[in-house]
């Protein structure tokens, strides 16, 4: 061997010993998503400056911190290294929002800016790793229309945990006065004066024991295109023609449902509910969920959609009601999603 090679393979040894190459894994970091982003944030998640500026929400699924130190945001295809991330560690399922602005924010630990802000009549999102060529993710352009003040993202698997368990040790009293107010929630709050029983814990006023529940309705297995099928009704409430803004039950206007093909005088187009020529108003009714229109300007009418069940029951009872629902909430790291829940009720009951 020459000396040259030694001197080559000395000078590669010590790089690779001061970490300055580094063979990189990227099948174990692609795993990396834009899981939500919302292009025109009217009222839900504010910038340190007050702001509602449109952002960007990034989750890694995977058991490994991630550093994103090198990786890029960009919304132009043609420009995979549009905007580059300082170092930034994303913790195992971690979540991250990157608000896309235009005020070029990249300070390590602080809040992050793109230089380059969405646009909610569609177009094309990426995240790409440090090479700036391979894509972790990306939104194919162009992406929907965008509704105002709802975000848009792909589905997150979520996984129940048990938290308290049949037979579980428990404290319970019937407080005669309201002193207490909310203390008896607080971790180091001394229970001991209370009884001491097992879960489950409730209490009846009569009737025998057990009971068994009787499932009322169903929105998944009971839905149909048929307006009344096992008592469902599927319409919707216009909030803008309302006078008080208030939604009451004699409001409920159904969809129309005509014969012959999906038109304005048959809202159903064969596997869902859908209004016709619409997007806006973007409203729609399926098995498992669907979208109310929301306030898409002036000129549209604010839709909210309902499948509602007229089911009754006489006389006393023991009942489960079971239901989808779909609703908006704030969740924990402050952006707004929808989501998906199926709700029971369960109880003695006089219907």
């Amino acid at each position: 061997m020459t000396s040259s090679h030694l001197l080559l393979r000395a000078a590669f040894v010590l790089l690779l010993g001061l970490g300055l190459l580094r063979p990189q894994r990227l099948d174990a970091q692609t795993n990396l998503i834009l899981s939500e982003f919302m292009s025109a944030n009217t009222a839900t998640l504010t910038d340190e400056d007050g702001d509602f500026s449109d952002w960007i929400e990034i989750y890694n699924p995977t058991t490994n911190t991630v550093n994103l130190g090198g990786w890029y945001l960009t919304d132009n295809a043609a420009r995979l290294t549009k905007w580059s991330f300082p170092v930034t560690n994303l913790p195992p399922n971690g979540y991250l929002i990157v608000f896309a602005s235009n005020k070029d924010r990249r300070v390590a630990g602080r809040t992050l800016h793109t230089n380059f802000r969405l646009d909610d009549t569609g177009e094309y999102l990426a995240l790409v790793l440090p090479d700036g060529v391979t894509k972790a993710f990306d939104y194919p352009a162009p992406f929907a229309v965008q509704v105002p003040g709802v975000s848009f993202g792909v589905p997150v698997t979520t996984v129940a945990s048990l938290l308290v368990s049949n037979g579980a040790a428990l404290r319970w009293t019937v407080p005669l006065t309201d002193m207490m107010g909310t203390a008896w929630r607080d971790e180091g709050f001394n229970d001991s004066g209370w009884f001491a029983g097992t879960n489950g814990l409730g209490y009846e006023t009569d009737g025998p024991m057990p009971f068994s529940p009787v499932v009322l309705g169903n929105s998944v297995s009971d839905f149909s295109g048929t307006q009344g099928q096992s008592n469902w009704f599927y319409g919707y409430w216009n909030k803008r023609a309302d006078a008080d803004g208030v939604y009451a039950a004699a409001e409920f206007t159904p969809f129309p449902r005509g014969g012959g093909a999906f038109s304005a005088t048959n809202l159903w187009d064969g596997t869902k509910w859908d209004w016709f020529a619409g997007n806006p108003p973007w409203i729609e009714i399926s098995s498992t969920g669907g979208h109310p229109s929301g306030d898409q300007g002036v000129a549209q009418p604010i839709h909210w959609r309902f499948a509602g069940s007229s089911r009754r029951r006489t006389g006393r009872c023991a009942s489960a009601a079971s239901w989808r629902i779909r609703a908006r909430r704030a969740m924990a790291r402050s952006a707004v999603s929808w989501w998906m829940a199926r709700r029971f009720i369960s109880g003695r009951c006089s219907m």
